[in-house]
């Protein structure tokens, strides 16, 4: 019974997180054909820890820039510096957290157990 009130409780969970994207920083990327993988794979390469990589998307996009961003010239070219954005700083964090745990690259590695 615990258990099944327990995968209860995680598929909300999941379910409130994926709704928050989708209304959010996803929703517009996908709108505007801007890969959102492509974008958190260069994040992650630079920065490598989930706390840098929150700090250095936070404070792009306070204020954006051409220095600030860690995407290609062609890629600025194609789709340009986004302007600053209008969330409250406790908002574009919350924002930010469920982008960086849909992403989360550990949860994307299955390692082998051993025998």
């Amino acid at each position: 019974m615990v258990r099944i009130f327990i995968v209860f409780i995680m598929f909300f969970i999941f379910l409130e997180g994926r709704e928050e994207l989708n209304n959010g920083c996803i929703k517009c990327h996908k709108e505007m054909k801007i890969p959102t993988e492509v974008i958190y794979t260069r994040y992650l390469l630079v920065y490598s820890e989930r706390k840098k990589i929150k700090k250095a998307m936070f404070d792009y996009l306070t204020k954006p820039s051409y220095e600030k961003s860690i995407m290609p010239k062609g890629f600025l070219h194609r789709f340009g510096i986004k302007e600053p954005s209008t969330l409250s700083k406790q908002a574009l964090e919350k924002e930010l957290d469920a982008v960086l745990e849909y992403y989360d690259i550990k949860k994307r590695i299955k390692l082998k157990e051993k025998p």
